[in-house]
Order: structure tokens, then sequence, then C-alpha cells
């Protein structure tokens, strides 16, 4: 049986021209240092950019400046963030498999968790933002319940 993959041929359409981070001189970046995921932060109409050592929260509207520069406060280093807009939640999730949940606004630490014991592979939230997923390469899955 023949396989059929459809992929978008449509261009990308940019609403503004992109802005290269190397441009952005008020990063906290060594120049060799790797940007490793960004999550979008609608609340705030930002975006988080982490790295191992740096989470980020950059506004793109109305103007394009510097919020919040949080250094890692854990030993290991960042590997994914999430934003829960309901709560106004960013989660962590490090290398060796914690997860940090902070608000936002204070960067105030709300919880802790350390049932993974390996990587943090990816970090989702349902559509109402009240249930939480955490994978990780120990080939588990946590479900979280912040209703």
């Amino acid at each position: 049986m023949n396989r059929v993959f459809l992929y978008n041929t449509q261009p990308l359409q940019y609403i503004s021209q992109p802005v290269f981070l190397s441009e952005l001189n008020q990063l906290p970046f060594q120049s060799m240092e790797p940007i490793i995921h960004i999550c979008h932060i609608i609340n705030h109409r930002s975006i988080g950019i982490l790295s191992s050592r740096y989470f980020i929260l950059w506004q793109y509207k109305p103007n394009q400046n510097l919020l919040i520069k949080f250094c890692n406060p854990y030993q290991y280093d960042f590997i994914r963030c999430h934003y829960i807009g309901k709560y106004d939640y960013i989660i962590f999730g490090f290398i060796d498999g914690f997860i940090l949940i902070y608000q936002l606004n204070q960067m105030k630490q709300i919880r802790r968790y350390q049932y993974h014991w390996k990587m943090i592979t990816d970090l989702k939230s349902n559509k109402n933002q009240n249930l939480f997923l955490s994978s990780s390469i120990d080939h588990m899955i946590n479900i979280w319940n912040f209703g």
C-alpha cells in the first residue's frame, strides 16, 4: 500500500521582519550559549526564551523589550518551559527530571516536583489549563491536576 504525505506549500507570512536574537543586546546570554526552548506567553504578549542558565521574558508587543530576566535557581540545567495563562504559572522542566512551578508576575516558586528520574522531554496543558502533562526519557507521562 502506498503512503501519501501531505504538506503545506503556503509560504510563511510574517507580521514584521524577524528579529535575530544576536541583535538583542539586552539578553544576558553568552555568545555561544544555545537557546534551548521558547514558549508563547500570551497574557504578557511575550515569549519565554530559555537557555540552560536563564529564562528571559521578552515582550514583542507593543514594545520589544525585556520584562524579566530569571537565573536558574536549581543545580541542573533548564530543558523545557511551559506557560499556563489561567494561573499565570511558568513551569520549568530540568535535565534531571525535576519540575519547578513559578507564579510569573512575581517569579515566586509555587510548587516543586521530582516524579521523573530522567530528562523532561515535554510539558503540555489541556485546553482548560487545569490539567498538565509532563513526559520524560524515563518512559513516563505524569498528569497533574491544577483544578
